[in-house]
């Protein structure tokens, strides 16, 4: 937990307000039913979150109250997840409370404190130079802009040590790779927060579900380790000049890929009607549906039908598109358009969000 916090105190001080501010809106929910799906997808990212960040036992009881709320559908809904969220507030607060010394240690409550990284600067350096005519109030402006920027791929690194750590907790060997463009991706990390974090369901859906144990690997001639390969890169649709430019985020992996046999099975059990000569694609594009898991037991890291729905849910919330974009026995690819924002569309995004 130490490492990954050192690592990215950012993400983990987002983590913790995004935290305190989930466990509250359960607290508050109006008990509508309709809105239930919401709630679960509010707690399984947050219980991936925490367990991307090494914070175990805090994960352990979103995971609880996950389960509490399971058992007790057929009763009120409203007070069940209350008590559960209540019982969740306390028990996170003594979490915080109990590392609060190691937190300041590490400079996570310190907001004014920006660490940038020498690549970043010296590009900054770069372009501030080219712009020798400007003012120096104006060459200000820009460096304060830059430097509350990221690098893209830098918040895709922070899942490897999840992905490895988990591989290893169910016996599994997995190589957890970002391959960075030639030229670097700048954005604002809080527009894009909500729509990466969750890709930790991608992740665990791909060492879970995808990649194969180092002794199946070895009987179809694959190599003992799996791979998750992520790669990132601006795209603009080619037929369309005048559209605007995206990020394209591709998350391939080696593994057996999706069971689309058992998803129609799953599909055909809720009493869905499927057309004949349905292509496996197509089959495929239903992980994304609330409550569908290829799984038929319930654990910590799956079988719930709600992680992909998530993922779903996250990036078209900010106008963004996830797709299967091919499956079979050599692996899977998911492909995500999140929008490239400009300074107008980031007022735009802000302002929905906050209406949301």
């Amino acid at each position: 937990m130490i490492l990954r916090i050192q690592e990215n105190k950012v993400s983990f001080r987002a983590f913790l307000k995004t935290a305190e501010s989930s466990i509250n809106k359960l607290i508050e929910w109006n008990g509508i039913q309709p809105d239930l799906d919401s709630v679960k997808r509010e707690l399984h990212t947050l219980k991936g979150t925490a367990m991307l960040f090494g914070a175990s036992s805090a994960g352990r009881e979103v995971f609880n109250l996950e389960l509490f709320i399971r058992q007790n559908q057929s009763g009120d809904m409203r007070a069940a997840v209350r008590a559960g969220a209540e019982t969740l507030s306390q028990k996170f607060s003594f979490w915080r409370t109990q590392e609060l010394a190691l937190f300041t240690k590490l400079g996570v409550f310190d907001d004014g404190k920006i660490e940038v990284s020498l690549r970043k600067l010296m590009d900054l350096k770069d372009r501030v130079s080219k712009k020798g005519d400007l003012k120096i109030d104006a060459a200000i402006e820009i460096v304060l802009k830059e430097i509350n920027n990221t690098e893209f791929g830098d918040l895709l690194k922070d899942f490897e040590s999840h992905v490895q750590s988990t591989a290893r907790q169910i016996g599994k060997q997995v190589r957890f790779r970002v391959e960075t463009p030639e030229w670097p991706i700048f954005i604002n990390p809080e527009h894009y927060r909500e729509a990466l974090r969750s890709l930790i369901h991608v992740f665990n859906n791909s060492v879970d579900h995808g990649i194969e144990t180092p002794e199946a690997r070895k009987f179809q001639g694959k190599p003992a380790e799996g791979n998750i390969t992520v790669r990132y890169n601006l795209f603009s649709d080619q037929s369309d000049p005048s559209s605007k430019k995206w990020i394209q985020v591709l998350i391939d992996d080696d593994g057996a890929g999706i069971n689309v046999k058992k998803v129609a099975e799953k599909l055909k059990a809720n009493g869905k009607s499927l057309p004949s000569g349905i292509s496996d694609l197509d089959l495929a594009s239903h992980v994304f549906d609330a409550g569908l898991s290829t799984r038929d037991a319930v654990d910590a890291l799956s079988g719930q039908g709600v992680g992909m729905s998530a993922v779903q849910f996250a990036v078209n919330r900010m106008r963004g598109r996830i797709r299967v974009s091919k499956t079979g026995p050599q692996g899977t690819q998911f492909e995500l358009l999140l929008p490239n924002l400009s300074i107008s569309e980031t007022l735009t995004l802000e302002s929905r969000l906050q209406s949301a």
